[in-house]
């Protein structure tokens, strides 16, 4: 089996993914396997990803009806063998040592996750944003010794996670919803036993395009299961959220700190007078 899983869903990402998939097969360590998964595709990428997968062994192809990025992530999951997972998106690429450092420090530290910075860049490769969490770097922390690690960015593609966790909490993505990642992240935070914070010279580096294309990053409007409405999809990512209510608050009350995550959670529950007891 291999020692790591990169799973990378893939829609209509034909201009991106070849540089996305050549980032991955670089890597330093060589022991894993890259799922793309096909999530319906109506341009050339699932042609694009058998042809890729004819070139290096450790690729698997997996075609599959139109799911949305979280149902995508999730046939990644749950088909793969490794024991850490990485979720990267089609279209960024991410740095020749990303595997190696993140799996030695989740391996030497014990950790559930571990977290790493990300770059924004234009077509042109000229640096947009740099960005790195502000927590201490290096080492494993217990969340209930660095709560406010609970208010870091949600962002699915810049942590390893071990898989075990996945599987011992089943905390998957929810399908064809706007924000997948905030209805899931904080979820698998408040769940693992010990993280591993920033991993320091590792980064994903996401291509955003100059001017914005209909298409860049794949899952845009087609995914969402009606228009974009600010109010009322915060009011379903957050009530979404209650559902770990209790583990936040068990970890935030010796602090007295309530996460701007669950303030909102909260003030929406309110409005709809869900019972979170």
């Amino acid at each position: 089996m291999p020692k790591a899983t990169v799973v990378v869903p893939v829609y209509n990402v034909e201009k991106y993914l070849e540089k996305c998939v050549d980032s991955i097969l670089a890597q330093t360590e060589p022991d894993f396997e890259l799922l793309l998964v096909d999530d319906g595709s109506t341009d050339g990428s699932g042609r694009l990803c058998d042809k890729l997968a004819e070139k290096d062994g450790r690729v698997r192809v997996i075609h599959q009806k139109n799911q949305g990025l979280g149902g995508a992530r999730n046939t990644g999951i749950q088909q793969a063998q490794g024991d850490w997972l990485l979720l990267v998106d089609s279209d960024d690429w991410i740095e020749p040592q990303t595997l190696e450092k993140t799996m030695e420090a989740g391996l030497r530290e014990e950790a559930d996750l571990v977290m790493f910075a990300y770059r924004s860049v234009d077509e042109g490769g000229r640096i947009l944003q740099t960005y790195m969490e502000n927590a201490p770097k290096d080492r494993g922390l217990p969340l209930e010794q660095q709560p406010a690690l609970l208010l870091t960015s949600p962002s699915a593609c810049i942590r390893l996670y071990r898989r075990e966790l996945l599987e011992r909490t089943g905390i998957l993505f929810p399908p064809r919803v706007w924000y997948e990642d905030m209805r899931t992240t904080p979820k698998l935070l408040a769940e693992a036993l010990k993280w591993h914070a920033p991993v320091r010279e590792i980064a994903v580096t996401a291509d955003v395009p100059l001017p914005p294309l209909p298409e860049a990053g794949g899952y845009v409007l087609p995914y969402a299961d009606s228009p974009l409405d600010d109010e009322r999809v915060g009011e379903s990512v957050y009530l979404d959220i209650l559902s770990h209510a209790e583990r936040y608050v068990r970890i935030f009350t010796p602090y007295l700190i309530l996460d701007e995550t669950m303030v909102m959670a909260l003030t929406f529950a309110a409005k709809r007078g869900v019972d979170v007891e």
